[in-house]
């Protein structure tokens, strides 16, 4: 119990670190013109990604494990993409790419709830 404990600690550390080397990035403007358009949703997806590891940490290592290979690489890449296709301050009725960002690890927060509620149901019959 105690290793699986321990992924899902190194990775919310993992996660912690990124956070806080984009802010850093973005408060110095590394980039430049880039800064606004690439950094701050690439900062607004992670920021939303530490609600979903924080109830990861509730459930097995066995669902955690399960989750990153069938829930969140085909997810997070469709998140970027999205985010990415979004016009930066473009039309009348036009949306942040960060505002965007936001809702869809929103939704990624909502998917994981139902998965890891059926997946330890699952688990608790087997």
């Amino acid at each position: 119990m105690m290793k699986e404990k321990k992924w899902n600690v190194y990775v919310f550390g993992i996660l912690i670190l990124a956070l806080t080397l984009l802010y850093t990035l973005f408060k110095v403007k590394c980039f430049g013109s880039c800064n606004a358009p690439v950094i701050k949703p690439l900062f607004a997806e992670l920021l939303g990604l530490v609600p979903t590891v924080l109830l990861l940490f509730c459930f097995s290592g066995k669902i955690f494990f399960s989750w990153m290979k069938h829930i969140s690489w085909w997810f997070l890449l469709m998140t970027t993409y999205f985010v990415y296709q979004t016009e930066p301050y473009g039309g009348i009725l036009s949306i942040d790419r960060a505002q965007v960002a936001l809702f869809w690890m929103a939704a990624l927060f909502i998917v994981t709830l139902i998965y890891a509620l059926v997946m330890s149901r699952k688990l608790k019959d087997s």
